[in-house]
């Protein structure tokens, strides 16, 4: 009897996880409140994985555990932060709830295939969602949150759908439903026209043709030629990037006239009062608690335009401003650090060919116009597309 129950505990966990990947890659972006959710399900899973692990004592966890360090170190400095002068309890709390969510996921294949098809699902969902979107009037399609977060997961779920296509598509259709989810991802970016995460894509397309080109020179410069042509005609004909284009010229316009209302012009002003208040408090920020304060003491001393009081700008618009800002010196090198040391550990360990690569570098670029780390469900996102990508590599090599 005891073991029939340990077995369907252990049932229960492998059910239980399997269904926070796949919230975490898809049903999130489906609702307004998705993050906390998804929050819920990570401690229920947490929980029920304690008891399910201290009964039958099967493989949790990861053999390396480099990104979970990376990312727990970057919690504990936003812990500091906070207790000094305030910063953002949510991004730390999902980062601890992910971790613990690591020491306790079940090593099976169950969990792999399910993650997989939380991405199929979140690709999928994603394009249909711009699709009605865009057909019932709206013209910069942002699912339930904002254009800029939204664009941002279809190029997260579009790279991790080419990638398993690629690597962990056991038959033709699974491959066929990735690239065909990862298609409907690339649909959505285009339809959330959001410049930024467009040059993200651009730079990650970039990369991976800059990576393959000393393998086959010829078919990846082809391949170039090909895309440079097919984004060229895009250029020409698409309405929407040229829509999007001449409103970031009339935007630079606009700046050159001292008129600062506009989406660039914004940013501008916010840029240089992040800057600013970098340079007043260089080696730990202002923290939140003085951010709003000294926004007004700067328009005060007439250091910046009024426009930097507009309640569009409840940030910098810039995640390496803002942490500047708001985290000072020590605070941005943790910032690079979740950025660049998953990066450079994945290019170790699977190549510089792989998503555990890309993410990051369209993290990195999407974070020069956002501030992704400043809202929960992109670090949840960013965080568990890591831990799986990790994750499945390590079963893979465990299974050879």
């Amino acid at each position: 009897m005891i073991s029939k129950n340990a077995i369907s505990m252990e049932r229960f966990a492998l059910l239980i996880f399997s269904c926070t990947l796949i919230f975490a890659f898809s049903v999130m972006f489906f609702f307004t409140d998705g993050k906390t959710y998804l929050s819920n399900l990570i401690v229920v899973a947490s929980i029920i994985g304690m008891v399910s692990f201290y009964i039958h004592r099967y493989p949790v966890g990861f053999k390396n555990r480099h990104i979970i360090w990376v990312l727990l170190f970057y919690a504990i400095y936003l812990f500091v932060n906070r207790q000094v002068h305030g910063d953002q309890y949510g991004i730390m709390r999902a980062i601890i709830y992910v971790i613990f969510f690591t020491f306790l996921i079940p090593r099976n294949v169950f969990l792999l295939k399910a993650g997989c098809y939380g991405v199929i699902l979140g690709g999928f969902g994603l394009g249909v969602i711009s699709i009605w979107q865009y057909n019932h009037g709206v013209a910069r399609v942002e699912g339930f949150t904002n254009a800029i977060i939204f664009s941002q997961t279809a190029l997260t779920l579009a790279i991790l759908n080419f990638w398993f296509s690629v690597s962990f598509s056991e038959n033709r259709l699974e491959k066929w439903f990735h690239i065909i989810s990862a298609l409907f991802s690339l649909g959505a970016l285009y339809l959330s026209q959001s410049r930024g995460v467009w040059l993200a894509f651009m730079v990650v397309i970039t990369c991976f043709l800059l990576f393959k080109i000393k393998t086959k020179p010829l078919k990846y410069i082809s391949i170039t030629l090909g895309l440079l042509l097919v984004l060229g005609m895009l250029c020409l004909n698409s309405s929407i990037v040229k829509n999007r284009i001449d409103s970031g010229l009339s935007d630079v316009v606009n700046m050159e006239n001292g008129n600062y209302s506009t989406s660039l012009g914004l940013r501008a002003v916010a840029w240089e009062s992040a800057w600013l208040g970098f340079l007043d408090s260089p080696l730990i920020g202002v923290g939140t608690e003085g951010f709003d304060a000294l926004k007004q003491e700067q328009v005060k001393l007439g250091l910046v335009p009024q426009a930097l009081l507009n309640p569009e700008l409840a940030h910098a618009h810039n995640q390496y401003l803002q942490t500047l800002v708001i985290r000072g010196g020590i605070g941005f090198i943790f910032l690079l650090g979740i950025l660049i040391l998953p990066a450079i550990f994945f290019a170790k360990e699977m190549g510089l060919v792989s998503a555990g690569v890309f993410i990051p570098i369209s993290f990195a670029v999407g974070a020069v116009f956002d501030v992704p780390f400043e809202h929960q469900s992109m670090m949840y996102l960013y965080s568990f597309s890591l831990i799986f990508i990790l994750f499945c590599h390590e079963l893979k090599q465990d299974l050879l």
